[in-house]
């Protein structure tokens, strides 16, 4: 590695710029501080009200779907109730109004729309005319 200063850098190494350290100041009363505390409280809110629901579920489903089962002859939709409670308080398949707009929902489409069949795609690729010779 050469040493030597070419003669249109000297006097603007690195040895003669004095470079002071970067002072870190905290704002705990700046916008980015008030941003994050607010994203904290609603984040906290929307899963206070998701576990209100998971727990108003649990609570309004009927005790005992156990006996249908055992009863040889039970009521009209007594087992088809039990069945549909199976999933209750897991995950909501639903996503988010938010995450639909973003993803585009069910009408989604990822890539570049070709119109070409597979053939015709393969035939326009560079390598494809070289394919006898190799």
């Amino acid at each position: 590695m050469v040493e030597e200063e070419p003669p249109f850098l000297q006097g603007h190494g690195r040895q003669w710029v004095e470079l002071s350290p970067v002072k870190i100041v905290k704002n705990p009363d700046g916008s980015l501080a008030q941003s994050a505390m607010m994203g904290n409280a609603l984040q906290k809110e929307r899963r206070e009200m998701k576990q209100a629901q998971r727990e108003s579920e649990v609570n309004s489903m009927p005790t005992a779907l156990n006996n249908d089962w055992i009863d040889p002859m039970p009521e009209d939709g007594g087992r088809t109730l039990a069945a549909n409670m199976r999933g209750v308080g897991m995950a909501p398949k639903e996503e988010p109004e938010w995450k639909k707009h973003i993803s585009g929902g069910a009408k989604a489409s990822y890539g570049k729309k070709e119109t070409k069949s597979i053939l015709e795609q393969r035939q326009s690729l560079p390598i494809y005319k070289l394919k006898d010779d190799l």
